[in-house]
């Protein structure tokens, strides 16, 4: 591994270890706050403790005190670090006479479970961490941009924050635009951003392999919570698990692309998902530990709403499902889901005040310029995108929700419809004992129903309902759609824990048992015969021997192999993903385009307005010169602006005309800055549309030209003076030649 990318791995280690004591201790004074102590595993505990503390520092972004400046961010962090590690300390200190602390880690603060079954597959799983973090690292350490779509936004929101040193509540000076998005994605960006010096618009290539290392653990508590935590089988299932989401499954891995902000509340999910696992059982939930696992659906809420959203329709549910005989109690259980959303409220409160402040701005572009835009075309068919979404046998090339790789796309498929009829098997049968157990298969039939339903309400609902319309506009039926392949995900690795478990049972050592000679077995001294059986002292089961865990390793290897042997380059493919336009593309930047971006930032007046085309290298000035105004963002996007759409157009196909100057100055545009395409979503600007008639070469003034690696126009930025009107802003220097 080269030295950068070994930073980049230090880097990422260093982040957790540095937060999580102190998120640990956010969550100890939760729990005697609450007085619930709920069981969790080491690793779930490591997970929400990190979570916590992404949930205090975006608590703290918004306190008006400006603490997420650039120069100050580090020392907060660093603050936060020494008092969790303190109190760790301190925890040790106070619990060296309690004679249950040495049966517990040192650095325990709830009820860790650490035992010594429990150490092989904590060993196993970070090992698995560690390989898929280093993997991830190696794809992605070398770009120079994220994604021009949703890593542009991102950077804009990091910029503002760094600068302003509080959460943004508008784009401004970058652009008239009030910000609805959540912000907890953007505040773990800027907080690994000022610790570790990165430039800001390469913050959302650099910090997404941790958290997308972070599915292992996750899934690994998700798959033993299912099965049976602090047991054989819950250790089984949490291990194929881990190895299917790490290595098999395409989600999150494959967000690389974007959609960062859900990336990031996966994990959590899972972990939530999984604490709340059990919807057969009898017993409800406190209303106290319904409380704690609000905290941690208002923190998932803070990042990405999506997860938020499922986990509160899927606790409803299975409320109702836990009670089928009665509704008064299965209705009284179903409640528990509005304190969960009254706390994803309230985390979502900045969001949701500015949504209905600037609802009636489209684009909530608070000064947009320009006319109204001609009616939208009619959107595709509601069914079609239904059963897309949805449906986990579609083999078209868009189709990647499985996987991106043919292959493995089979072989999920396969794994699946074997799944589907273990399932039915466990629904049908009269006796409670089998595989897999009723309550695994009760929960993943309800999130897949739960899934399959709010697509449903989405995208066939929003047609002919305008209310499930605009509640459309709070969620994501795609984000959604990759939560119920997650939920398909984990219905395809149940034949994978079947294997597994026959095997364990093929390879199970033997005892010698003392029997007679004849026919009925009596204890009799020094008779004694080799009899089938896994009895072991005092009755216990005996654990498999090391031919059942070579054969286990052999069978995972075997169904996992082909997901690494398909192609690490596929997956960040310079032009884009499968498919056009199904997943975001990532950008295809070059020197070039860096070079241009800081001599914008060092050049530009700041009254500047630089019209950049749509995916550009261009939607990254903000990371680079926060206080220059950009026409406009990527989202959210200028809908409804119709200047800006035939200014985009036109000079996309090299056709510069007075309809367009007059769209520039209604605009406000100062400069125009182009580049070579990056993406195969959108168009670059054409060079000849500043130079190809005397309407252009009247206007327009080259004041930079920069170099190309690859086909297409270099480098430029144009100075734009219509003729006849004054600059409204002074003509910044030509650069070198």
């Amino acid at each position: 591994m080269p030295f950068p990318a070994l930073l980049l791995f230090a880097e990422m280690l260093f982040l957790p270890a540095m937060l999580v004591p102190f998120g640990d201790l956010m969550v100890w004074i939760a729990e005697r706050a609450l007085g619930v102590r709920p069981t969790l595993s080491l690793l779930e505990r490591v997970l929400v403790s990190f979570y916590a503390a992404g949930g205090i520092l975006f608590t703290l972004s918004y306190v008006p005190m400006e603490l997420f400046l650039r120069a100050r961010l580090p020392f907060l962090l660093v603050g936060l670090g020494a008092v969790g590690w303190a109190a760790w300390g301190a925890r040790g200190i106070l619990r060296r006479g309690d004679p249950g602390a040495a049966r517990a880690p040192l650095l325990a603060s709830g009820r860790w479970i650490l035992g010594k079954k429990d150490r092989v597959p904590v060993l196993l799983v970070g090992l698995l961490f560690l390989f898929l973090l280093g993997f991830e690292i190696l794809l992605v350490g070398s770009r120079l941009l994220p994604n021009s779509f949703d890593g542009s936004v991102q950077t804009d929101f990091v910029s503002l924050l760094l600068s302003q040193g509080n959460s943004p509540r508008t784009l401004e000076p970058i652009a008239p635009m009030g910000v609805v998005y959540p912000q907890g994605s953007a505040v773990w960006f800027g907080s690994a951003t000022a610790l570790f010096g990165w430039s800001v618009p390469q913050s959302p290539v650099l910090l997404p392999p941790l958290f997308m290392a972070l599915s292992v653990p996750a899934f690994y508590g998700w798959g033993a919570r299912l099965f049976g935590p602090g047991t054989a089988s819950g250790r089984e299932g949490g291990l194929i698990f881990a190895a299917g989401g790490a290595l098999l499954l395409s989600w999150p891995r494959f967000l690389v692309g974007g959609s960062y902000d859900f990336l990031f509340a996966i994990p959590l999910f899972l972990v939530m998902l999984g604490w709340y696992m059990d919807p057969t059982s009898r017993s409800v939930l406190g209303w106290r530990a319904v409380a704690l696992l609000g905290l941690g659906v208002g923190v998932m809420a803070s990042l990405s709403p999506v997860p938020a959203e499922f986990l509160v329709a899927f606790v409803a549910v299975s409320g109702l499902a836990r009670h089928p005989a009665s509704l008064p109690r299965g209705l009284w259980a179903a409640t528990q889901a509005l304190p969960l959303a009254g706390f994803g409220l309230l985390f979502s409160a900045p969001s949701l005040g500015g949504m209905a402040r600037w609802w009636n701005y489209p684009g909530h572009i608070l000064a947009p310029g320009g006319g109204p835009s001609p009616p939208t075309p009619p959107a595709p068919s509601a069914t079609g995108t239904f059963i897309g979404l949805t449906d986990p046998f579609l083999f078209r090339p868009q189709d990647v929700w499985l996987s991106p790789f043919p292959l493995v796309k089979v072989e999920i498929a396969v794994l699946l419809f074997g799944g589907l009829l273990l399932v039915l098997h466990a629904m049908t049968r009269r006796e409670p004992r089998g595989f897999p157990p009723r309550a695994v298969s009760v929960q993943v039939s309800l999130g897949m129903g739960v899934g399959i339903a709010l697509i449903g309400l989405g995208t066939l609902g929003g047609v002919s309902s305008p209310i499930v319309g605009a509640a459309s506009a709070v969620t994501s039926v795609g984000e959604i759609s990759i939560i119920l392949f997650l939920m398909y995900g984990a219905l395809a690795l149940l034949p994978m824990i079947a294997a597994w478990k026959a095997v364990m049972r093929l390879t199970a050592p033997t005892r010698p048992s003392p029997v007679a000679d004849g026919s009925n077995p009596v204890r009799e001294r020094g008779a004694a015969r080799i009899v089938p059986g896994r009895r072991g002292r005092k009755g216990r089961p005996l654990g498999p021997g090391m031919t059942g865990r070579l054969s286990t390793l052999t069978l995972a290897l075997i169904l996992v192999v082909p997901m690494v042997t398909a192609g690490a380059e596929t997956l960040v493919g310079a032009q884009a993903f499968y498919g056009d336009g199904i997943l975001h593309p990532l950008s295809n930047d070059s020197d070039a385009d860096i070079s241009m971006l800081q001599w914008a930032a060092a050049s530009l007046p700041v009254c500047s307005g630089v019209l950049v085309a749509p995916g550009s290298a261009g939607q990254f000035l903000p990371g680079y010169a926060p206080d220059l105004r950009v026409v406009f963002p990527m989202n959210p996007g200028p809908q409804g602006n119709f200047s800006y759409e035939r200014a985009v157009s036109y000079l996309s196909s090299g056709n510069y005309t007075a309809a367009v100057r007059a769209d520039l100055v209604a605009l406000g545009v100062t400069e125009v800055m182009v580049t070579p395409r990056t993406n195969i979503l959108w168009r670059a600007f054409a060079p000849e549309s500043f130079t190809n008639s005397s309407l252009a070469l009247q206007d327009f003034t080259l004041v930079y030209f920069g170099g190309s690696t690859g086909p297409g126009p270099s480098d430029m930025v144009f100075a734009f003076g219509p003729g006849g009107v004054a600059r409204s802003c002074p003509l910044p220097p030509a650069a070198p030649a």
